[in-house]
């Protein structure tokens, strides 16, 4: 299996992605892409941007472990994955998740096993920012 995993605060372009990505054998890329949204904080105020924060040999060791796992529940070709640090704003794109996969059912499979385990044990943290407060959101199970 094919792997990237990188984490900055350059994003990833698609056509990195989909280079990585295609392969004869694969029928199915899947790619995930988590947006930063327009929210509101405790006090009302609207969220105009998050900032993310990692221990990143840490990230890389915890999402190195995870692709491990996925490899022994999951039959797919390539795994592309890509998280930015720092200020990211409203509407642009956090997180990249593109697998690779004989079939569809296999790709969107690992997929969500991937971002459910990713988001439960990985040292990423952020904060949520308006114009006069800021917050640390809090990890959901």
């Amino acid at each position: 299996m094919k792997v990237h995993i990188s984490i900055s605060e350059a994003p990833a372009s698609y056509n990195e992605i989909m280079d990585f990505l295609k392969s004869d054998h694969a029928g199915a890329i899947a790619l995930f892409e988590g947006v930063v949204r327009s929210d509101v904080l405790d006090n009302g105020e609207s969220v105009t941007h998050l900032f993310y924060e990692a221990h990143v040999p840490m990230v890389h060791a915890e999402t190195s472990l995870l692709v491990e796992q996925m490899r022994q529940h999951c039959d797919v070709y390539a795994i592309f994955f890509h998280h930015l640090l720092g200020n990211v704003a409203v509407g642009q794109t956090s997180i990249w998740l593109g697998i690779a996969a004989q079939h569809r059912k296999e790709a969107f499979e690992a997929q969500t096993w991937f971002l459910n385990q990713f988001k439960q044990r990985v040292p990423i943290w952020k904060k949520e920012l308006g114009d006069q407060t800021q917050q640390w959101v809090v990890p959901h199970e």
